[in-house]
């Protein structure tokens, strides 16, 4: 199963982002990310957050299609993103899938506070097994929980070349161990990645036929991210 978070931060690519969440089997918006929904003619499933960037006129017209609702007082323990991601994780969980397919949209580009925060929350989630991707409709982040293997494409919806991308890797736990690429310019096989170390950063495609790369691991957490170099 597949559940979609749409949050109230920066989206660069409104077409990427609606292919993201299209297909989506289940769509968890928060606060303001409501708002990008509309624009981007997502339904969606459940409506979660304080409401405080979100106007009223927008809340009254979920309110009157008869989407799903839960409002919690602007003075609480956890972030509207933070809300969003763990009712949409515990609706799969409870509709029998253990571990979901998560796309979150909408995390990045606005307050540092809360995008760290929310990268972070999501990779105790990565820990866990599940497979998570964020992105803003142009740049995206990708988690391994080692040990694993993944072959990434990006763009999804089109596979055009990665020649005109970045594709960083960043320790976000800890160091990296066994870190190993094919298909990218610089590979790496076998690699020891340190906590805080920037020797990930600005990879690129090998082939600019091809829009697909692998990275894998034996032990650590590690961010993917996939940039275009026009940003």
């Amino acid at each position: 199963m597949t559940v979609g978070v749409l949050l109230a931060s920066f989206i660069s690519d409104d077409r990427v982002a609606a292919a993201l969440l299209s297909n989506v089997d289940y769509l968890v918006a928060a606060d303001g990310g409501a708002a990008h929904a509309k624009r981007l003619g997502l339904d969606v499933d459940l409506l979660a957050g304080d409401f405080d960037s979100l106007d009223e006129s927008t809340l009254s017209s979920y309110r009157a299609d008869g989407t799903s609702i839960v409002q919690v007082p602007e003075r609480k323990n956890e972030t509207d993103a933070e809300l969003a991601i763990r009712l949409a994780i515990k609706t799969a969980r409870e509709l029998g899938d253990r571990s979901p397919s998560l796309i979150v949209v909408g995390a990045t580009g606005g307050r540092l506070d809360h995008e760290m925060a929310t990268v972070l929350h999501l990779a105790s989630y990565a820990e866990e097994g599940l497979e998570i991707v964020v992105s803003d409709g142009m740049s995206s982040l990708f988690f391994l929980a080692g040990p694993a293997k993944k072959q990434l494409v990006w763009p999804p919806q089109d596979h055009r070349a990665t020649a005109d991308l970045y594709v960083s890797s960043v320790a976000l736990k800890g160091d990296v161990y066994g870190l190993s690429y094919t298909g990218l310019e610089y590979p790496l096989n076998d690699f020891h990645l340190p906590f805080g170390s920037t020797r990930g950063v600005s990879n690129c495609a090998a082939d600019p036929r091809k829009a697909r790369f692998e990275v894998s691991l034996r032990e650590g957490l590690l961010a993917v991210i996939v940039t275009p170099d026009r940003l």
